[in-house]
């Protein structure tokens, strides 16, 4: 009887185990944040936004840099239980976005980066968590490339490849190599054409292009439109001391935006617009003018996790416009994030199964 007490025990727990599993709802998506303790602390009402509106079956994984920051994400998310933290030994930006790119690539997830060590110490970070999240899954394919293209200026579709001309003229600049070289590596990394979304120009230096192209799936774009609703929504942009919106500018980045809709229409893609405003100057503490941005987006199946800025008009047009383009949208605070040049998909990257 005693030699079958540990066998016993041991069904007991593979039984357990097992219903267990068959109750727990499958992990079919990942949302990385990277958490920075050091400068994050203002975007804790976006982090706290996204971490409820998550929808069952995607982990939340948040990245850290120390022991600190992690046992701070344990005790704000402690009832969340789809939150995972995902420690690294060295800095992170905030921007989870930008140093490396997930996509579909013929059938398998796959992670785009640059190689180790090619970014400045205090984003070191960002680089070591590609392998963290292929340990958290091993069939994710890590790349490694000098060709690789800043995340925020890369849009993957189906169809193509968006890729930013900002983010062409910074391979060039690091790899040597000719225009149509850089586009060829493009095309053989993504497995798919590439797209050059052209400048914008933003003061004085031109914007991410998912700050004003988004990817609604079924090779349907949307892209921004400063003239919707353009007078109205600077006074009341004027009153959250969001920025300094120029009616004038946004017309001239209006024109530039509409040759950026016809380009892709021409692609192939089919386009539909959404409200957003450009501030011409960076306010004081500023690195960059602030973007109302709505294609700064998330999607997951049929929701859009859409900025939200508190200004009715401007809110409610591109909620309408993301409703039209079938989907259900749930608002993230963004104002916090629209002061420091980002929204929600520059803080979060999204990993699908």
């Amino acid at each position: 009887m005693r030699r079958l007490l540990p066998v016993l025990g041991i069904v007991l727990a593979l039984a357990t185990g097992l219903w267990w599993l068959r109750d727990a709802p499958a992990i079919h998506g990942h949302w990385i944040l990277h958490f920075n303790g050091n400068v994050n602390r203002g975007f804790l009402p976006y982090f706290d936004d996204l971490v409820a509106a998550s929808p069952e079956g995607v982990r939340v994984v948040a990245a850290v840099s120390n022991e600190r920051d992690e046992e701070l994400v344990r005790r704000r998310y402690v009832r969340a239980s789809q939150v995972q933290t995902l420690r690294v030994a060295r800095p992170l930006s905030p921007w989870a976005r930008d140093r490396y790119v997930l996509f579909d690539r013929r059938g398998r997830r796959t992670c785009l980066t640059l190689p180790t060590g090619w970014t400045r110490p205090h984003l070191a970070g960002d680089l070591e968590v590609p392998d963290g999240l292929s340990r958290l899954d091993p069939s994710l394919d890590v790349m490694r490339s000098p060709f690789a293209p800043v995340g925020g200026d890369t849009i993957v579709t189906d169809r193509a490849a968006l890729v930013g001309a900002g983010a062409i003229e910074e391979i060039r600049r690091r790899t040597r190599a000719s225009h149509e070289v850089v586009l060829h590596e493009l095309a053989a990394l993504f497995a798919r054409p590439v797209v050059v979304i052209p400048r914008v120009p933003h003061a004085d230096q031109s914007p991410h292009i998912d700050l004003f192209v988004a990817d609604a799936g079924d090779a349907h774009l949307l892209v921004t439109d400063p003239e919707i609703k353009l007078d109205s929504a600077i006074r009341a942009a004027a009153r959250t001391r969001l920025g300094q919106f120029d009616a004038a500018h946004n017309r001239h980045v209006a024109l530039r935006l509409d040759i950026v809709a016809r380009k892709l229409e021409e692609a192939g893609f089919r386009v539909s617009r959404v409200p957003g405003l450009f501030s011409k100057n960076a306010m004081p503490g500023q690195n960059q003018p602030t973007i109302l941005t709505y294609t700064n987006v998330i999607l997951h199946q049929d929701t859009a996790y859409l900025p939200r800025y508190g200004i009715g008009g401007l809110d409610a047009a591109a909620r309408a416009s993301w409703t039209r383009a079938g989907y259900r949208v749930i608002g993230i605070r963004a104002e916090v994030a629209a002061l420091n040049g980002g929204a929600v998909r520059c803080f979060t990257n999204v990993w699908a199964r």
